[in-house]
C-alpha cells in the first residue's frame, strides 16, 4: 500500500516509538489512515478519530480494501459494529484483487461473531470471489467448525460449491487437515470420491499431505479403498508417499493389492522401486501381494520386482520377493543382472536360493528365450518415472 503524499499536500507528523502521537485532524490524509488501518493492523484509536471526523466510510486503500473488510480481516468486532451502525454502509461491496466481501474476510479468520453480524446486516451468504471461493469455502480454510455449521444452517450456503481448480469442500477440508468438518460435509451429501481438475480425490490429497486422521475420516465416511487417482489407485498413491499406516488401513478394508497403474506397475513394484522395505515387507507378508502378478495372466512366473531389486543390489528386498511361483530361469536372469552391474552380494544370495530350490526338487530349469526378456530390461533404468 502506498504511503506517499503529494508535495502540495500537508506534511505528516512522525509517530514516536510508543505510537502515542496520533496525526491531527488537519494532517490526517488518506495515506495516514492506511498506515494505521491495513491488512496487518487496525489501530482502533485512529479508526475512532476517523469516524468522528464524519468523513466517508466508503474509502478504500490502494488495493481496493474497504474499512469494513479490514475490520473483519483484523478481527476487530468493535470497529465492525461501529461501521455497521452507519446508515449507508454497503456490506456487499467487493474488495481487493479477488473481489471478496467482508464476509469472506470474517470467515477466513473463523470469526463467528463477525459472520453473524454481517449476515444479520444483509451480507450475501453464497457470493463467490474471483478464485471461486465462497464464505463457506473460507470458513473451511479457517478450520472453524462453528462458522461452517452456522453458514450451512442458514440454508443459503451451497455445500456443493466447486472452486476454479475443481475442488469440493471435501478437497479443501482434506488439504487443511480439517478432520471435524469431514463427517459433516459427507453427511450433507458432498461426493466423497469426486476428483478435482488434476484427477485427485479428497482421500488422495490427505494421503499426499500425510494427514492420516483426515484420510481415516474419509475412509470411514465411505471413500472407495480402490479409488483411482489420475494415473493409479489410492494404494499406489499411499505407497508413493510412503504412508505405511494408510497402506495398512486400505489393506485392512480389503482393497485390491494386485492391481496396476497406467504404467502397468503394481503397488509392490513401486515400493521396491522406491526402496521402501517396510512397505514391501507388509505387502508381501501381510497383504499377500504377488510379485509375479500380471493382469490377465494368472500363471505368470516373471517377477519384475525381484528383477528390479537384483539390478539395484537390494539384497534384503530380494529375500522377501523370491516366491515359489518365480521361475528358475527368471531367478537366473536376476543373478546375471546383479553380477553384470556389480552387485555380487545380491547375485550370490539369489544364486544360493536357486541352488537350494534345485537341490530340494531336482528338475530342469525352465527355459525361455532371451528375447522374451529383452522388452523387460528397459524397465529397470534409474531414469524411469516414478
Amino acid at each position: 500500500m502506498s504511503n506517499s503524499v503529494t508535495e502540495s499536500g500537508p506534511k505528516r507528523t512522525q509517530l514516536n516509538d510508543n505510537n502515542t502521537d496520533l496525526p491531527s485532524k488537519k494532517q490526517k490524509t488518506l495515506d495516514d489512515i492506511w498506515k494505521f488501518i491495513n491488512l496487518d493492523n487496525l489501530d482502533i484509536k485512529v479508526f475512532y478519530q476517523y469516524i468522528k471526523s464524519k468523513d466517508s466510510v466508503h474509502i478504500v486503500d490502494d488495493e481496493g480494501y474497504s474499512l469494513l473488510y479490514l475490520a473483519a480481516y483484523n478481527k476487530s468486532l468493535e470497529a465492525l459494529r461501529i461501521l455497521l451502525l452507519q446508515s449507508d454502509i454497503d456490506v456487499n461491496r467487493l474488495n481487493g484483487p479477488h473481489n471478496e466481501l467482508a464476509l469472506h474476510a470474517a470467515c477466513s479468520k473463523g470469526l463467528y461473531d463477525a459472520v453473524e453480524l454481517l449476515l444479520d446486516n444483509g451480507s450475501q451468504v453464497d457470493a463467490k470471489d474471483s478464485l471461486g471461493h465462497t464464505p463457506l469455502t473460507n470458513a473451511i480454510f479457517s478450520n472453524s467448525l462453528l462458522t461452517v455449521k452456522y453458514l450451512i444452517d442458514t440454508g443459503e450456503a451451497n455445500v456443493n460449491t466447486i472452486d476454479e481448480q475443481g475442488n469440493t469442500l471435501l478437497h479443501l477440508a482434506a488439504s487443511n487437515d480439517f478432520i471435524d468438518a469431514i463427517p459433516l460435509l459427507i453427511e450433507k451429501g458432498i461426493p466423497v470420491d469426486k476428483h478435482n481438475r488434476r484427477g485427485i480425490s479428497p482421500l488422495a490429497i490427505a494421503i499426499s499431505l500425510g494427514y492420516i486422521e483426515a484420510a481415516n475420516a474419509l475412509i470411514e465416511g465411505g471413500a472407495d479403498v480402490n479409488g483411482k487417482t489420475r494415473f493409479a489407485t489410492v494404494l499406489h498413491h499411499a505407497v508413493t508417499w510412503n504412508r505405511l499406516e494408510i497402506v495398512k488401513k486400505l489393506v485392512e478394508l480389503n482393497c485390491d493389492v494386485d492391481v496396476v497403474n497406467v504404467l502397468d506397475e503394481t503397488p509392490l513394484y513401486l515400493a521396491v522401486q522406491q526402496r521402501k522395505i517396510d512397505i514391501v515387507r507388509f505387502l508381501i507378508e501381510d497383504a499377500k501381494a504377488d510379485p509375479c502378478f500380471m493382469p490377465g495372466n494368472e500363471s505368470n512366473t516373471t517377477n519384475l520386482p525381484l528383477l528390479y531389486a537384483a539390478n539395484h543390489g537390494y539384497t534384503e528386498m530380494s529375500k522377501l520377493l523370491i516366491t515359489p511361483k518365480t521361475s528358475d530361469y527368471f531367478m537366473q536372469t536376476s543373478i546375471d543382472m546383479s553380477n553384470r552391474v556389480g552387485h555380487f552380494g545380491t547375485g550370490e544370495f539369489i544364486k544360493e536360493q536357486l541352488l537350494n530350490r534345485l537341490q530340494a526338487s531336482p528338475k530342469e530349469v525352465n527355459t525361455l528365450k532371451d528375447e522374451d526378456f529383452a522388452s523387460l530390461f528397459k524397465s529397470f533404468s534409474d531414469e524411469e518415472e516414478v
